[in-house]
């Protein structure tokens, strides 16, 4: 995306055929709307009557939108000191005003510079700003002319890379206070999916939602969140939690009065005692609890949420059990799909696609978020990851088997969690395994070399291993070259 000069593009907007104005915009990486144009011309026309030197509209980024995320920025200029966002509108009130510009505010804090706004309204003539108490006052155009004067803009090779998705990504259970004190934003597609959900579920007889979705698109976030806001209105709320229970749900239990349980104790749950019931990791349960929520929140007229990833089975029978089919045949659940992926670095979620599947073609991986290193054995293996937990990598390692006894289980000593502990988690650097056992057959990651088939599905827990990063992810391979050389080819080029 390309710094702009405003005068510029106003004028060539007025002036240019329509075709070749489009080039322009296409040079500039531009997408933006004729009437916000025209909005935007308004705008310029105010400040040049004040000041008509060209220079003081140099250095504009016309609506950037932070990668992943999705939110966008009508206008934004950087300075070595100060960044300033200019929001434009035809219309607006104090309300709306101040919404977006706080909203704002959240995601350029993380810049670590001051931070100007102003907003808009054409309609008006008018722009608004933000005092120290969050009120909505009126800013003069003099003051706004004043504000670009006292910048000091600068250069921006790429955008994108002062923006990292991974600092506006809060997690219920790694962050939990940051959650509690609502210390984050939905995306617009989690917006809008909630805002749906919650009428379907505002139905006077029984209803059902789904909402399904890889891993990082931020299903348990938006589960939360909804849940958050029914405890708020005093609602009763029961989460099941189909895995282990972690320290954020135990904090959340503990601390402020949730209701999180495990699936195993399902039968013993009082459905009529809830408003609401939310079933997390729905792939993963029992068909014969599923039958009984499905039954109970029926019986009693109430509300079910179930969220799910099919893809992210850890046992044979889990897939098998095909549970999403279940819950459509039962429940006639209006299902709903997040399909950006928001916590998992877009250059990672790439590379575990295409390394778990060579038929899936991606560009050379930038930006040193994926590490790979090789050893021949085990021990060397251990030592390095010994190593790198002291710097803060977090190891997550194979669940041990219920019957077997595997290599990899010496990297548990005190190290690392397993592919079960880590469900629903997010860490910021990740450490995960490949060795000897695995290999591709028609081009997708396989087995071989296991007697009996493991109790826990090894391709799916290193899906569940990997995805669980959104930052960084150090592969270590053991002895396995057809693997050596897919990581490498998708990291080479």
């Amino acid at each position: 995306m390309i710094q702009t000069n405003l005068l510029s593009l106003i004028q060539a907007y007025q002036n240019l055929a329509r075709p070749l104005f489009e080039e322009y915009l296409k040079y500039h990486s531009v997408s933006i709307k004729s009437d916000e144009l025209d909005d935007m011309s308004l705008m310029v026309n105010e400040l040049c009557l004040i000041y008509g030197d060209v220079d003081i509209y140099d250095g504009f980024v016309v609506g950037f939108s932070i990668p992943q995320i999705g939110k966008e920025f009508d206008l934004l200029r950087f300075g070595k000191t100060k960044v300033v966002n200019i929001e434009v509108k035809k219309i607006g009130t104090p309300e709306k005003i101040k919404k977006q510009l706080l909203r704002n505010r959240y995601y350029l804090d993380f810049l670590g510079k001051e931070i100007s706004q102003t907003t808009f309204i054409s309609d008006e003539r008018k722009f608004y700003v933000l005092d120290e108490h969050n009120n909505v006052i009126e800013l003069t155009n003099n003051d706004v002319v004043e504000l670009l004067l006292n910048q000091d803009p600068e250069h921006v090779e790429d955008v994108n890379e002062l923006f990292n998705p991974a600092n506006y990504l809060v997690s219920p259970f790694n962050s939990s206070h940051k959650f509690l004190n609502e210390e984050y934003f939905l995306t617009q597609q989690q917006e809008l999916i909630k805002k749906s959900a919650l009428a379907d579920l505002s139905s006077e007889k029984e209803a059902f939602v789904s909402i399904k979705g890889e891993a990082g698109t931020g299903k348990t976030l938006l589960i939360y969140d909804i849940a958050k806001d029914y405890i708020k209105e005093s609602r009763r709320v029961v989460v099941v939690h189909c895995a282990n229970l972690n320290s954020g749900q135990h904090l959340l239990n503990d601390e402020v009065g949730w209701n999180i349980v495990p699936a195993k104790i399902t039968w013993s749950i009082n459905f009529s005692d809830y408003d609401i019931v939310i079933v997390d990791e729905a792939q993963r349960m029992y068909p014969n609890q599923l039958d009984y929520v499905i039954t109970e929140v029926k019986k009693n007229l109430g509300k079910c949420i179930f969220s799910y990833d099919m893809e992210q089975c850890l046992r044979t029978w889990e897939i098998n059990n095909k549970n999403h089919l279940q819950i459509k045949k039962s429940t006639e659940s209006k299902i709903y799909e997040l399909t950006k992926t928001i916590r998992t670095n877009k250059e990672i979620s790439f590379f575990i696609k295409a390394l778990l599947n060579q038929n899936t073609s991606v560009p050379k991986i930038q930006g040193g978020n994926v590490i790979l290193k090789y050893f021949k054995e085990y021990d060397h293996a251990k030592f390095h990851i010994e190593h790198l937990c002291s710097q803060g990598w977090i190891m997550i390692n194979y669940t041990p088997d219920k019957k077997e006894k595997y290599k990899y289980e010496k990297f548990s000593q005190g190290l690392s969690d397993n592919a079960h502990g880590v469900i629903g988690q997010e860490f910021e650097k990740v450490i995960a395994v490949v060795d000897y056992h695995f290999q591709y057959i028609d081009n997708k990651l396989s087995l071989r070399g296991y007697a009996r088939a493991p109790f826990y599905h090894p391709i799916k827990m290193l899906s569940q291993i990997m995805t669980r990063t959104r930052g960084k992810l150090y592969l270590i391979i053991i002895n396995n070259d057809e693997v050596m050389a897919r990581a490498l080819k998708l990291l080479n080029g």
